[in-house]
């Protein structure tokens, strides 16, 4: 998995930038970012948080 922004999570998820900024609240999501040192507004994410938030949200890239 590599780095990937906010932008190309949500359209790998199929939802808009605001909808996955409204998952990101959600407790376990923040607990994610928290764990990678991340803030909910940082835009790049790293392989670590990328790879936990899309296996919690079930979200597969191709």
């Amino acid at each position: 998995m590599k780095s990937k922004n906010k932008s190309e999570i949500a359209s790998a998820a199929g939802v808009s930038l605001r909808t996955l900024r409204n998952w990101l609240q959600n407790p376990k999501a923040q607990h994610i970012l928290q764990k990678y040192g991340h803030k909910q507004t940082d835009r790049i994410l790293c392989p670590g948080a990328v790879r936990e938030l899309c296996e919690y949200f079930d979200i597969q890239f191709d």
